[in-house]
């Protein structure tokens, strides 16, 4: 699967209400959290489950200045607060709740440790978001002072709602490593500039794909759509389900008219006993791979488009699926079920602009201060017990 950049941008941002800041070594601004080191102990216990294992982030914090650059990137650059905003999320995300001391030595994939990958990880997620900005100039795309300006109101109001500016950055630095504001707003603007790059080059919906670009995405992926009807299997008695299913499927092996659509769906609202899926998927299931039981995924690979199978039996009962041609419009079954609501067609740019992000990310020449080619994940990150 591709890694939907734009998608990720945005989620990320999404936990940043209670996420990100930067650096800013003017120790009167008094949107700066003095004393990193005595954030909200209870908020801590929360954050790690009630118990004390955890990982000593403050003392991996403490490494080196927040403002120190750790990273050029052509024109821009990427200092050691944001980088350990990246490093802290990653850690967080494979360790939501340590019981024990992970081994960083674990080789987990081309001869690479388990902390060479976190650092590489966390490495190229902030040279992603630089190379929103950079693509962003490409395009033509920027924030007006007006966007600036309510982009710092809003944030003002988000301060006041947690108890004012100390308490707010205090819950930021809990949560997810923030230390300053200042990276907060850039992770809000980078998603503000990622959205409007994105509408630029693809449309709000990827209407601006070309069709066959869609159409590739959706072959690479194993996209498909079917409709069925379902006879379940009794707990308990006589299984009638399988006459029942055998008589519809002769009913539609004896369709004579000129609307087989229409037809299918007559009989699958009045007989299928998938109200999930009737009210739900209506116009079908968008599926890929793993989404549906086996049997139904290999029964509707070996249907062609406007085809309709025999009786398909799995564990919830008796299929008839019907496999229909691909609906760009439709969100797939894996993100709808999670209550998302993008096309399929959106998927296929985010897809896209995915690859034109790593693009973006070759075209900046990069190199690595000497403090970075220091860092040592394995011994930065103790873990505490």
């Amino acid at each position: 699967m591709r890694k939907f950049i734009a998608i990720v941008i945005a989620a990320v941002m999404l936990v940043s209400v209670l996420a990100g800041c930067s650096g800013n070594e003017d120790e009167t601004d008094p949107w700066r959290l003095d004393d990193p080191d005595d954030p909200f102990d209870d908020l801590q216990d929360d954050q790690h489950g009630g118990h004390p294992h955890h990982f000593d982030f403050d003392e991996a914090f403490a490494n080196f200045p927040p403002g120190l650059v750790m990273i050029n990137a052509g024109e821009f650059t990427v200092d050691w607060g944001m980088l350990f905003f990246f490093l802290r999320g990653n850690i967080n995300f494979m360790f939501p709740n340590p019981l024990e001391a992970p081994d960083w030595s674990e080789i987990v994939d081309n001869n690479v440790t388990l902390a060479e990958s976190i650092l590489e990880m966390s490495v190229n997620s902030a040279l992603m978001y630089r190379a929103v900005e950079y693509g962003a100039g490409l395009h033509g795309v920027s924030l007006s002072a007006e966007d600036i300006a309510q982009q710092r109101e809003g944030i003002m109001d988000q301060a006041d709602n947690f108890g004012g500016p100390d308490m707010f950055l205090s819950m930021l630095w809990v949560e997810d490593g923030c230390h300053s504001i200042e990276l907060y707003e850039y992770l809000i603007s980078i998603t503000t500039l990622a959205t409007r790059t994105f509408n630029e080059i693809f449309g709000e919906d990827g209407e601006l794909l070309p069709i066959s670009d869609v159409d590739e995405f959706a072959a690479e992926e194993g996209y498909m759509l079917a409709k069925h009807i379902l006879r379940a299997k009794p707990e308990d008695g006589e299984d009638t389900a399988i006459d029942e299913i055998e008589d519809i499927l002769a009913q539609l092996r004896d369709y004579e008219g000129v609307n087989f659509a229409d037809f299918f769906n007559d009989l699958m609202i009045a007989h299928s006993e998938d109200p999930g899926g009737l009210e739900s998927n209506p116009d079908g299931y968008l599926f890929q791979d793993g989404d549906m039981v086996p049997e139904f995924h290999e029964a509707t690979v070996a249907l062609g488009i406007g085809e309709f199978s025999g009786i398909v039996e799995s564990e919830f009962g008796y299929h008839i699926i019907y496999r229909l041609p691909l609906d760009l419009s439709m969100t797939p079954f894996s993100i709808a079920i999670y209550g998302g609501d993008v096309s399929l067609r959106y998927l296929a740019a985010s897809s896209a602009f995915d690859t034109l992000i790593e693009e973006w990310v070759e075209s900046m020449p990069t190199s690595f201060s000497p403090e970075f080619n220091t860092i040592d994940v394995a011994e930065m990150f103790q873990y505490v017990s």
